[in-house]
């Protein structure tokens, strides 16, 4: 008498979606089937704009994500603000501004260049007028070194906490005592603007003025030339004026 004997049929829920491909594997609904699952061994991820989708089937265990900051070519130094670090790269940017104390208004701050500025310019626009609002009352002049056929500075420099137009004004002599001329003109940020003004007249003073427009930092002097061999010039009562009503009103 002949025994058959049946194999025990296969347990398991798996399909070839589960098992790495080439293997095979039995189920019980599948006999030595081919699994389908691919392997993707060590997958590498470089961050992007853009969303990336993680591939689907067996991963080893040795796939890596790169760091944000390696993956963003514009993580660098120079584009990082200093004292900031950003994924491990430290930051040497400074800024460009320009503004500093003078052009900022009185009772603000901003930051310019990675530090902060406190303002110390006054609101206000100036308007040429005949109020002084400031004035170097000494006198000053040229010799035989200085200024004698090019001009030099005489006086103090004024620079300007308001914008608007303020009016120049100085008193020119030509120092000699043969009527030989001299000369007074007034620069702003080392530059002349006004009027070349001259006189021959020595032993008194002629009051000339100049309106010129200025901004919060510009910076106004007056300059003198006297003639080779003949005359220096000398300047007396420097000033800047502006128009009363800019600074109050009278009732």
């Amino acid at each position: 008498m002949t025994v058959r004997i049946s194999s025990p049929k296969p347990a398991g829920t798996a399909v070839a979606g589960h098992v790495l491909t080439p293997d095979t594997f039995s189920s019980n609904t599948l006999i030595n089937a081919v699994g389908s699952m691919p392997n993707n061994g060590a997958v590498v991820i470089t961050p992007n704009a853009t969303v990336q989708t993680i591939p689907a089937g067996y991963h080893n265990g040795s796939g890596t994500v790169a760091s944000a900051g390696t993956a963003d070519p514009n993580n660098v130094a120079g584009n990082i603000r200093q004292g900031v670090t950003n994924y491990g790269v430290a930051g040497t940017f400074t800024g460009n501004a320009t503004a500093s104390a003078a052009t900022i208004l009185t009772g603000y701050t901003a930051g310019v260049n990675g530090g902060m500025v406190t303002g110390a310019a006054v609101e206000g626009v100036l308007i040429a007028g005949t109020q002084t609002i400031v004035e170097n009352a000494g006198t000053y002049q040229t010799d035989a070194t200085n200024g004698v056929g090019v001009y030099y500075r005489l006086g103090s420099r004024f620079t300007m906490k308001q914008r608007g137009v303020v009016r120049c004004s100085m008193s020119l002599e030509s120092v000699t005592g043969n009527s030989t001329v001299a000369y007074a003109v007034v620069y702003k940020n080392g530059v002349q603007v006004g009027t070349v003004h001259s006189t021959t007249l020595s032993a008194s003073f002629t009051v000339f003025t100049d309106d010129i427009a200025v901004s919060v930092g510009d910076y106004l002097e007056v300059w003198g030339q006297g003639v080779s061999g003949g005359s220096y010039a000398k300047i007396n009562d420097w000033k800047l004026m502006a128009d009363s009503s800019v600074f109050c009103t009278v009732s």
